[in-house]
């Protein structure tokens, strides 16, 4: 691959600087969201626990279209990523116009149908209070609207990455993150002469913060001549039905592995209200510390995606074993750490938000069962990060999915609010040791990798 300027090759060269330098620009970028989810709780904490309550209520209709999103991010990073190893161009651009117009799609036939509904879908978690309820209601209507715009931001951070080129995504959350940490005391607070907006502020930064980061991404696409198509406007981003339906093959099970997750999270927020209505703000504080880990890995993921997807294009079976090594001694280090660190000073890290003696305790408790199956998160992103780049996504989602699942009958087997962070913990840990073993067997024996561009390949070990 000579296109320089955009794609880097991850088929040659050391494979631990391929995936540390590849990495390193999205785990910044995580944690340039984490530091940005961390403020706007910060902020909208000081408004109280009811503002805090109903922008977590919210926040898990925005954690559903995160997975959403993922459906053409996925699929068009692994296909991308698969061409350029491939050394095949020209479809590669055809697939980049396509993911784009795919993405738009699908943003609007879930954003449409959330803003008609908003108020049946608040409903739902039967909040008493109504002044969270309409909170809720209010800065959903505000932050489903900037779901469009963050769809078309994960999908060229998908194409990017595929190529190789993760700086250019870490320097465009950079500039919306910096702009959110602006923005949010100055419309929650009504500071420099704008009105004090509360909660909806929060939301409305959000908006502007992620539309700015489209336009800049816009501009890039209008200049980039390698993975886009010259051309007028509609010839950029004219769909092609096969790549359409490659990339949903790809991308799909892994939106759907997210999106039930997505909803398993919203049955069991609605659970914990059983106990009172505190506690989802109280939880929501707590995950939000304890993305620290799980953003890291994720990251680290996603740069496993693009190694593998590349490296499996070029029919470079023997790299994309010694890669998956490489990546879990990497992955193994960050679990060690999260899990001292979650267990040995969460009770510091909690008291930063709260100084409600009930609020501490409990979120103390979450941080420390919670801390006992990072190291478990860590293998099974590495894996599943392989699982996606060889065009095999379903087992990953589906080991996932019937990990997640059983979290529903544990909480409410346990019957009190650890319960439920003792079924997160026991539910990662199943899935942190599935993923990985499966994916030993499929590495050892002689495999029929399902590829569109070759009939078949060993992964040996």
């Amino acid at each position: 691959m000579e296109h320089k300027d955009t794609v880097k090759n991850l088929t040659r060269g050391s494979i631990s600087k391929a995936l540390i330098q590849m990495s390193l620009p999205l785990i910044a970028s995580q944690f340039v969201q984490m530091a940005y989810n961390l403020i706007d709780t910060l902020w909208v904490s000081r408004l109280g626990i009811e503002a805090v309550t109903a922008v977590s209520t919210a926040g898990l209709l925005l954690f559903l279209a995160q997975g959403i999103c993922m459906i053409v991010q996925t699929g068009a990073q692994v296909r991308i990523g698969m061409l350029l190893g491939k050394n095949d161009l020209t479809q590669a651009q055809v697939a980049s116009g396509t993911s784009i117009t795919l993405n738009w799609i699908i943003m609007l036939l879930y954003v449409l149908p959330v803003l008609i509904f908003r108020h049946s879908i608040v409903g739902f978690y039967h909040i008493q209070n109504e002044v969270i309820v309409s909170y809720t209601v209010s800065y959903l209507t505000i932050t489903i609207i900037s779901v469009l715009f963050m769809g078309y931001n994960y999908v060229l951070l998908g194409i990017y990455t595929a190529a190789g080129d993760s700086q250019t995504p870490f320097k465009y959350n950079l500039v919306g993150m910096i702009l959110n940490v602006i923005l949010d005391p100055v419309l929650i607070f009504g500071l420099l002469g704008s009105p004090a907006l509360g909660s909806d502020g929060a939301g409305y930064a959000t908006l502007f913060s992620q539309m700015v980061v489209s336009l800049l991404y816009a501009l890039r696409v209008h200049r980039d001549r390698h993975l886009f198509r010259e051309g007028s406007f509609r010839s950029r981003y004219r769909m092609s039905w096969e790549e359409c339906k490659i990339i949903l093959r790809y991308g799909f099970p892994a939106a759907i592995q997210t999106i039930i997750f997505a909803m398993i999270s919203s049955v069991l927020g609605k659970m914990i209200t059983v106990y009172g209505n505190t506690y989802i703000g109280i939880q929501r504080v707590a995950t939000q510390i304890e993305s620290v880990a799980y953003m890291t890995a994720n990251a680290f993921q996603v740069a496993m995606t693009s190694f593998v997807a590349q490296n499996f294009g070029a029919g470079k079976d023997k790299r994309i074993r010694d890669g998956y090594r490489v990546g879990i001694y990497l992955m193994l280090v960050l679990g060690v750490f999260t899990t001292l660190l979650f267990i040995c000073e969460g009770r510091p890290l909690i008291k930063l938000f709260f100084t409600d003696s009930l609020a501490i305790e409990t979120g103390t408790d979450y941080l420390r069962i919670i801390g006992y199956s990072q190291i478990f998160y860590c293998l099974e992103v590495v894996a599943t990060g392989t699982y996606r780049g060889i065009g095999k996504p379903i087992v990953p989602a589906a080991c996932s999915i019937i990990g997640s699942l059983l979290r529903i009958p544990m909480a409410a087997a346990f019957g009190c609010v650890t319960g439920f962070w003792w079924a997160i913990c026991i539910s990662t840990v199943i899935k942190g040791l599935a993923v990985p073993i499966l994916l030993h067997f499929e590495m050892k024996k002689e495999s029929l990798v399902d590829s569109p561009h070759k009939k078949k390949t060993g992964i040996r070990v």
